[in-house]
């Protein structure tokens, strides 16, 4: 899930996570019974204490993340013959609110997608950046 304000220049936010020390966009799997879109928008309040209005778009490509990257405490209950899990990346404007960190992140920072790029971790962030600049050129407001 990626933030983006527009200002002088289109910023996104990155959040680097307490564990590992990455940058990467708000992260999270979704709950029992959740929509990804439901997921997308619980996760943002969780991790950046803010809920956009919208709307909310759906970046394409789904992607995939491997399930041993995951925590082992995190996934006791998964299915042993689980190997990936879908990851669905969605972006939505900012709030002029100001972002509340949770207990997951060290920091979060605004920075222009080109040092986004420099900065994730993982390669589905670098796929799901480039398909959030494809969205974000198409902006009227741009």
């Amino acid at each position: 899930m990626y933030l983006y304000r527009i200002s002088a220049d289109i910023e996104i936010a990155l959040f680097r996570r307490i564990n590992g020390g990455y940058w990467q966009g708000i992260a999270g799997g979704g709950d029992e019974g959740e929509t990804p879109n439901q997921a997308a928008r619980r996760e943002t309040r969780e991790e950046a204490g803010i809920e956009p209005a919208g709307p909310w778009i759906a970046l394409k490509p789904v992607l995939s993340v491997p399930v041993n990257v995951i925590r082992p405490d995190l996934r006791k209950h998964w299915p042993g013959w689980l190997t990936t899990i879908p990851c669905y990346p969605f972006t939505v404007e900012a709030p002029a609110h100001p972002i509340r960190l949770s207990a997951e992140h060290a920091e979060f920072r605004w920075v222009r997608p080109a040092e986004g790029h420099q900065l994730v971790h993982w390669d589905n962030d670098q796929v799901a950046l480039a398909a959030l600049e494809a969205h974000l050129a198409r902006l009227p407001t741009l």
